[in-house]
């Protein structure tokens, strides 16, 4: 699985010495790990791919893709903080919503990124406003199942911050659309539905 585009898989291609290769339609670092019909059943590897340039544009990929541990997990950890601003990249939540709905059986501390996730609250709760609809959210709602956290034990601060972001962010998009004052209403509204939603 690429980790730049983390909702297909691809099936390893097998040569004639019967030595496993990384298929060359998968650019990039890539996730590799055995799977027996839903389940997957190896310690999923990232495997980091020399001289094969990363679409890593987004600053949670870029941070993920770094070889070194202790550099890797610095730099995921200044990413997912980042993502608590209003400026915090809709890349970089839409990527990490899209891994956590298409984990398909791997565990979510398969990736650093999500194992690290508990550690930034605000990103957490951003993870689950941004999801695109109410099947998305319930995925993500779903983490607390498999990593130490609870929603309802996250720091109120947290919340509050993150879904101030989350209405700033979206004031913002739609503001030169449809002006300031029917963009504060869209995005009170949407909050409102969230709110009823969770």
């Amino acid at each position: 699985r690429m980790v730049s585009h983390p909702r297909l898989e691809y099936a390893l291609h097998q040569d004639a010495q019967g030595v496993w290769h990384i298929p060359e339609s998968c650019p990039g670092t890539c996730l590799v790990y055995l799977r027996d019909g839903p389940e997957v059943v190896s310690r999923p590897t990232l495997v980091p791919r020399p001289g094969v340039h990363d679409d890593a544009s987004g600053q949670v990929l870029s941070a993920l893709v770094i070889v070194e541990f202790n550099e890797r997990q610095k730099a995921i950890k200044s990413a997912l903080s980042s993502l608590a601003a209003p400026e915090g990249s809709e890349e970089d939540l839409a990527w990490l919503v899209e891994v956590i709905v298409n984990l398909n059986g791997l565990p979510p501390t398969a990736l650093d990124v999500l194992k690290l996730l508990p550690s930034r609250p605000a990103a957490l709760v951003r993870a689950l406003l941004f999801a695109k609809d109410a099947s998305a959210r319930a995925v993500v709602w779903s983490l607390q199942n498999e990593l130490p956290f609870l929603w309802l034990e996250l720091p109120l601060p947290d919340w509050k911050n993150a879904v101030e972001s989350d209405f700033e962010a979206f004031r913002r998009l739609l503001s030169p659309i449809l002006g300031e004052q029917r963009a504060v209403a869209e995005a009170s509204h949407r909050l409102s539905q969230l709110r009823d939603e969770l």
